[in-house]
């Protein structure tokens, strides 16, 4: 299988749904997909290699791109898990405000990942060796909602993301063990009082 076309019926589906199909090319999704925090398919595409493209009914179709719908305000855990190579250099959850545990680990061709300005969460392992990831984008970046860092190598080697990360007007408590590790061309970080 190398295309899923969800009809636009199809707005739940359970995790690990589409997990190692080292075919899979296109996902077009319901524009009604709902996935939250509390409620999504974790592992849903992990180890689909060869995945290019997913986006909902309605949105152009762009090789090289995963467009979420306005009901998905989380990731799905483990979503591009383990796609290591496939061709996906941006995606864009413009309603997302969580970007849970291990979402893009071992994405290695990802290079913008967008979110919505008012992100929350940053899990454990979110972007653990997305090694060509360059920006990390929530609105003009001020993460004045972002409350948590869950866990440990949340940008562990992110060895070419290099835009300045300011988090001070965040409200997280604490960051994990290797936050940053390997992130070699990060040069400034601002950190909250909290």
């Amino acid at each position: 299988i190398t295309r899923i076309v969800f009809p636009e019926e199809i707005i739940y589906f359970h995790e690990r749904a589409c997990t190692n199909m080292e075919d899979l090319q296109s996902v077009v999704l319901s524009s009604m997909t709902t996935w939250s925090p509390g409620s999504n398919p974790k592992q849903c595409f992990s180890s689909c290699t060869s995945l290019s493209m997913i986006t909902p009914r309605g949105v152009a179709e762009t090789n090289g791109v995963v467009y979420l719908p306005e009901g998905c305000t989380a990731i799905p855990n483990n979503m591009l898990q383990s796609c290591n190579n496939a061709p996906i250099k941006h995606v864009i959850a413009p309603w997302a405000v969580a970007v849970p545990e291990a979402a893009f680990q071992n994405c290695s061709s990802i290079e913008t990942v967008t979110v919505s300005a008012d992100i929350q969460t940053i899990g454990n392992l979110a972007f653990q060796n997305c090694t060509s990831l360059t920006n990390f984008i929530a609105g003009d970046n001020s993460f004045k909602k972002l409350s948590s860092f869950g866990g440990n190598q949340n940008f562990n080697g992110c060895k070419n993301l290099s835009m300045p990360l300011n988090f001070s007007k965040s409200t997280f408590t604490s960051l994990g063990s290797q936050f940053l590790y390997g992130a070699d061309n990060v040069s400034e970080i601002h950190l909250p009082a909290t």
